[in-house]
């Protein structure tokens, strides 16, 4: 608490000052962003990580063939174009004259070799494109992609599946050559990304011919940098902030329901959390209210389900359970545990919105009711080691659906995992055959209605069985200077790309 007035004095004095002092801090021509965490890694490093944050930047430096527009549809990115002759064949009309950060031509090989690389070699999004039987070259600009079944929603699954050239599959490492409007020029991990715009992008480039990223743990030297000018941006502004910073006419406050939701997840192959009435009795002795009152004021709302409102899937008659911490120590001691047990509960330090605050709050409620829980947050990098290795039993987790489809969640999280790679972050020991058949049939299915119903019966399945434990959407908040303009996507996905000068953007204006 102590840091309120600090922060207030520097809000108060940009305001006397005519609001506009931090405008000539920096380079007008560089983009600069305080954020709290670092990337894992660039892909295809090892380190890369299945994390939201860590793939909106590295969409700075690689496109896939089909990329992701504002109200999460899909937009031609290394494809221009694409048709479907029949339910199981489609045909990709690869960017004629399109060419790789290192100047050399995109070619239908590599589109080939690059989707390929994917499903054979499990990189990243391997589960999102585990139904293709086939690729290959059907001409001189076109790709020619089968599906092992009717799949509709192929299309929502390859952003992810970023291009490389097939040169470059061979090597060791493998370097990150892709056609995004970005080239990592440095990266010092923990402290801070170079990013400068890619020679040889398409028209129109980058809103900015640099980009700097500064990792900036501490909330309130993110947004003292933005209110002094040195950075444009910052992002999880602390809810005590935002009235004063909104009452600043250089500064925006752009805040809101992300889509993520977080929640809790126990391996359910595992004691005690193998036994419904455990989960279920956690359940009851949450109160989500109260964890959001004093671990997130003002920033989240209560979850019901691991896909936010906003999501295609998404079922309202499934609420979050009232609390009934009675009803929790009954079915704690019908399960053979009258006097409680002792758990660690897992969880990043620096990736979700008050993750630490959340984690502390959970194992309080939970001790109400007998158990004995020792938080353990650590590094989000650490973290997907430690929950990735299945050396957790118990753990913090978040998801957003970026495509907006229950489907993203489903097949990822709550599938079991195959050879196919469905269920690639399933690290709770889910097996359930009867749900695995609604989320392939969701999967199959063409009519966005009737996939929807779908996935919702999925949704209720994994309630009804207690598979995870939802606590908060969460409310994600930024700072950013007047100097820049971004139109946040729904998801309010950091599209650094996107980010334009505000001068450039009223001289566009009719």
């Amino acid at each position: 608490m102590k840091r309120l007035p600090v922060l207030s004095v520097a809000v108060l004095a940009l305001a006397s000052f005519g609001a506009c002092i931090g405008e000539s801090r920096h380079d007008p021509r560089e983009l600069t962003l305080a954020l709290r965490a670092d990337v894992t890694g660039f892909f295809p490093n090892p380190s890369f990580s299945d994390e939201s944050f860590t793939i909106y930047l590295n969409q700075c430096l690689f496109e896939g063939l089909v990329g992701i527009g504002p109200n999460h549809e899909p937009v031609p990115a290394v494809a221009e174009g694409w048709e479907q002759p029949d339910d199981t064949t489609w045909l990709f009309r690869v960017r004629r004259g399109l060419k790789f950060n290192d100047g050399t031509n995109v070619t239908p090989a590599d589109v080939v070799a690059s989707l390929n690389a994917s499903r054979e070699r499990g990189w990243f999004n391997a589960g999102n494109v585990n139904v293709i039987e086939s690729v290959r070259v059907v001409g001189p600009s076109t790709v020619e992609v089968k599906t092992k079944e009717p799949y509709p929603a192929l299309l929502y699954k390859l952003p992810y599946t970023f291009i490389l050239p097939e040169r470059v599959m061979g090597m060791k490492p493998v370097p990150s050559v892709g056609t995004g409007p970005y080239v990592l020029e440095s990266w010092e991990p923990k402290r801070e990304i170079r990013f400068t715009s890619n020679p040889h992008g398409r028209s129109p480039g980058p809103g900015f011919p640099r980009v700097r990223i500064l990792v900036v743990p501490e909330a309130e030297a993110r947004v003292t940098m933005v209110v002094t000018g040195k950075a444009d941006m910052a992002d999880d502004v602390p809810s005590a902030d935002v009235p004063r910073l909104r009452n600043v006419a250089s500064l925006e406050v752009i805040s809101r329901p992300s889509g993520r939701v977080v929640f809790l997840a126990p391996r359910v192959d595992r004691k005690p959390f193998d036994d419904i009435r455990v989960r279920e009795a956690l359940d009851k002795a949450i109160d989500r209210e109260e964890l959001i009152r004093r671990a997130l004021p003002d920033m989240a709302l209560p979850a019901s389900q691991i896909v936010s409102p906003a999501v295609v899937g998404f079922d309202p008659s499934i609420t979050p359970p009232k609390r009934d911490r009675e009803a929790a120590r009954r079915l704690l001691r019908e399960a053979g545990y009258p006097n409680g047990f002792d758990v660690t509960l897992d969880g990043p330090s620096n990736r979700y919105v008050n993750d630490v605050e959340v984690l502390h709050e959970v194992a309080r409620q939970l001790a109400l009711v007998g158990l004995r829980v020792a938080v353990n947050p650590v590094e989000k990098g650490a973290f997907y080691r430690l929950i990735e290795s299945g050396k957790s039993s118990f753990y913090l987790f978040g998801w957003a659906c970026e495509l907006g489809e229950a489907s993203e969640a489903l097949d990822e999280l709550m599938h079991s995992p195959t050879k196919a790679m469905l269920g690639a972050s399933n690290f709770q020991g889910i097996a359930d055959r009867d749900l695995d058949t609604l989320i392939e049939a969701g999967d199959r299915t063409v009519t966005p209605d009737d996939r929807a119903e779908v996935y919702r019966k999925a949704l209720a399945r994994i309630a009804q069985k207690r598979l995870v434990l939802p606590l908060e959407t969460q409310i994600e908040t930024y700072v950013l200077s007047r100097r820049i303009r971004w139109e946040p996507p729904l998801n309010l996905a950091l599209d650094v790309k996107a980010i334009s000068p505000a001068s450039a953007a009223k001289r566009e204006s009719p």
